[in-house]
């Protein structure tokens, strides 16, 4: 799935695509990767990005669905305003944010994502080599310069192409 447009909005409109899918498909698992270039509309001071941006608007939807664990990084090591690459988002989140006394909601509102993903420890920068090889591929294949997203739908049945199987396999789109 390509994505572009509003980090929010495009979390948004991922947010109601899990909801179809888990609605047609409730035992079927689903591994989902999307790539594009989201922006940020810029509200406060804070930092971060707009993969950071996207996260956090996707876990406020879902409201720590137990079933859905996100990450979403920029494939040239820099999300935003600082040296993360992105983030991770797990059912927990949004829990574990306000046991510290976060206000995710207002994090948002006031770009203050990296400061908010930093302080549950929820932020990732790509080891070196991994970031290496990624700019090194993006410089003889791909355009370097790119938001990616992965997601993954947990759920007791395992299907490959349409048919249901006994091995641990998940279906990719």
């Amino acid at each position: 799935m390509r994505f572009e447009g509003d980090s929010r909005e495009v979390a948004l409109n991922h947010a109601a695509q899990f909801r179809q899918y888990i609605a047609a498909n409730p035992t079927l698992p689903l591994v989902l990767f999307s790539g594009g270039e989201t922006t940020v509309t810029v509200r406060g001071e804070g930092r971060g990005g707009p993969n950071r941006e996207f996260l956090l608007a996707l876990a406020l939807e879902l409201n720590a669905d137990p079933s859905i664990w996100a990450l979403a990084g920029d494939t040239d090591g820099i999300d935003g305003s600082d040296d993360d690459a992105g983030a991770v988002i797990s059912p927990d989140t949004l829990q574990r944010a306000a046991l510290l006394g976060l206000d995710a909601a207002n994090a948002l509102e006031t770009n203050k994502v990296g400061q908010f993903f930093s302080a549950i420890d929820d932020n990732f920068k790509p080891p070196a080599q991994l970031e290496q090889m990624l700019m090194t591929l993006g410089c003889c294949y791909i355009n370097p310069i790119l938001d990616i997203a992965g997601f993954h739908l947990d759920s007791p049945g395992v299907v490959i192409d349409g048919k249901q199987t006994q091995q641990n396999l998940y279906t990719y789109r």
